[in-house]
Formats: C-alpha cells, sequence, structure tokens
C-alpha cells in the first residue's frame, strides 16, 4: 500500500477508508481471540491509540494544507466517525462545536482561544473506538479487576496551540451503558 500523501484532495478520504478497515479488522480480530497475555493486551490497545494519533495528525496536516478561505470547514460523517475540520480566518470567528452521533456528547472549544490567522481546529468523535479497547482477558483476576472505557472517545486539535486557553475547552461524554453493579 502507498503512502497517502497530504497534497492530494482525495488522501483524507483514502486515510479515513484505511482507518475504518483497521478498525473493523481489529475488532474481528479480537473477537476470535480468547486470551492475550496482559502485555501482549497492552501492546494492541497502545497500537490502537498510535494510529488514532497518526491518523489525527495526517488530518491536522491535511487541513493546513487544504482548508482557506473560499473552503474554511469541511466534514466527514460515517460509520466510524465524526470529523469536522476547520480553518479560522478573523477574530470575529464563531466557536468551534461539533456533536457527536448522541446530543450529550460534544466538542466545544471557546473562539477567544485560537490565533487570530490560520488556526486549524480538527475534532474527531470515535463511534466506536472504545470497543477495541476492550480487554480480550479471559483471566478471571484479570477480567474482575480490569476496567472498560464506557463512552465514546472524542479528540480535539488546535494548531498552533496555544500556551495558555483563555477559556475552558468543554468535551461532554455521555456513558454508553449505565449498569448498576451491587458488591458482594
Amino acid at each position: 500500500m502507498k503512502k497517502a500523501d497530504v497534497l492530494q484532495v482525495s488522501s483524507l478520504k483514502d486515510v479515513v477508508n484505511i482507518l475504518e478497515n483497521t478498525m473493523e479488522q481489529s475488532k474481528n480480530t479480537s473477537l476470535h481471540q480468547v486470551q492475550l497475555s496482559s502485555i501482549a493486551e497492552q501492546e494492541r490497545k497502545e497500537e490502537i491509540f498510535k494510529m488514532a494519533f497518526a491518523f489525527e495528525d495526517f488530518a491536522r496536516k491535511y487541513g493546513q494544507y487544504h482548508l482557506n478561505e473560499s473552503v474554511p470547514q469541511l466534514n466527514i460523517a460515517n460509520k466510524k466517525l465524526v470529523m469536522h475540520m476547520q480553518r479560522v480566518f478573523s477574530q470575529n470567528a464563531s466557536d468551534f462545536h461539533l456533536d457527536g452521533p448522541v446530543k450529550q456528547n460534544f466538542i466545544n472549544i471557546p473562539s477567544s482561544n485560537f490565533h487570530n490567522n490560520g488556526s486549524i481546529l480538527i475534532g474527531i468523535v470515535y463511534k466506536d473506538l472504545h470497543e477495541l479497547l476492550k480487554s480480550n482477558s479471559s483471566n478471571s483476576d484479570t477480567t474482575r479487576n480490569s476496567r472498560s472505557l464506557g463512552t465514546i472517545i472524542i479528540a480535539a486539535t488546535m494548531d498552533p496551540e496555544p500556551k495558555k486557553l483563555k477559556q475552558n475547552v468543554a468535551l461532554k461524554f455521555r456513558n454508553l451503558k449505565v449498569t448498576r453493579m451491587e458488591h458482594l
């Protein structure tokens, strides 16, 4: 497979497809694995995070090359993610806001945090990436002591990064499933 070129307009779609396919393969593989050692489990989770960080970095670079005053924003919504990219050109810009697939999940970055000219903002809601972070171990001690992520994963990137936020950034998460646990 050739490396995606951030200068190509179609490259973002290609990288989104690669991400979706990789996530689906990882999900299918983890369903068929009975047990992983705790080290292998940790390595698998680290690879998942590396994949997400690489995607976010690619999206940021893509925005630097392709977002301009005539195309200041781009939105992608599909079965695996929702992404909003925006380039800020004026001090009067509106806040950056991205809703997740469920309205209780969102990102909001106040415009006072943007640099006056050319800030790139990326917001990504990964709809099912959290499912890849569940433990596959069948060891009863590990299962009993493990924790699982009960919300979707949301990421936000601002470039250039402000040295200090002028207003708080809001990331709101909602539990996907509320369970009542009784202690014995």
